[in-house]
């Protein structure tokens, strides 16, 4: 099974630290990142994907992609019917629920934060997995029926998360995340929707 982790970014010289993240977690699989921007054409880049043949893609979804992140999804479906295809990130994570209702090609969404959910998700999809309906943080398509699981809760040691750079360094800008979650409410801001605030160590951790 043939995993492809896609972003979109607003600029060339940016970088995807989410989904590198979830290959650190989920590295038993055979899984690729490939990352775009939000200025290039998205049926040429649907044609970039297809060509990877991969079994299962999955995006990461922001405010400013989410609009070419769904036409690329449905071109996919085109090209290929049985490629699936799986949302995540914030953009996708507010109403799981009405995204899989207007866009018929979304199979699974992952709402929250992620790693635990995708690596469970792959682990059904491989064969060898739970029940979907026991997979919190996770929505998809039963039949004519979406399903929208129970919230998975928050990972409280981050540091069983596995370093995103061990694999390797993009040759862009480098993200790097000491914390997640913010002490404040602001209406604007996406870190607000996680409260409290937890710290990684990554004791060990190399110079990059």
């Amino acid at each position: 099974m043939k995993v492809l982790l896609i972003a979109l970014n607003s600029k060339y010289v940016h970088s995807n630290l989410a989904i590198r993240y979830l290959r650190a977690y989920v590295n038993e699989f055979d899984v690729e990142i490939f990352e775009g921007t939000i200025n290039e054409n998205p049926f040429n880049l649907s044609l970039e994907i297809a060509n990877k043949k991969p079994d299962v893609v999955a995006f990461s979804c922001y405010i400013w992609n989410i609009e070419n992140i769904l036409k690329i999804c449905g071109i996919l479906k085109e090209i290929n019917k049985d490629i699936t295809i799986i949302l995540g990130g914030p953009e996708a994570s507010y109403d799981p629920k009405n995204i899989l209702q207007l866009n018929e090609y979304i199979d699974f969404i992952i709402f929250g934060e992620g790693e635990e959910t995708f690596k469970e998700l792959l682990e059904y999809l491989s064969g060898k997995g739970k029940d979907l309906k026991s997979i919190k943080g996770l929505a998809f398509r039963l039949g004519e029926e979406i399903i929208v699981n129970e919230e998975r809760p928050l990972i409280t040691n981050l540091d069983t998360i596995p370093f995103p750079y061990d694999l390797e360094i993009p040759s862009k800008i480098v993200y790097y995340e000491a914390s997640r979650g913010c002490p404040f409410s602001c209406k604007y801001c996406l870190s607000s929707t996680i409260k409290g605030v937890r710290f990684l160590v990554w004791k060990g951790l190399k110079e990059i």
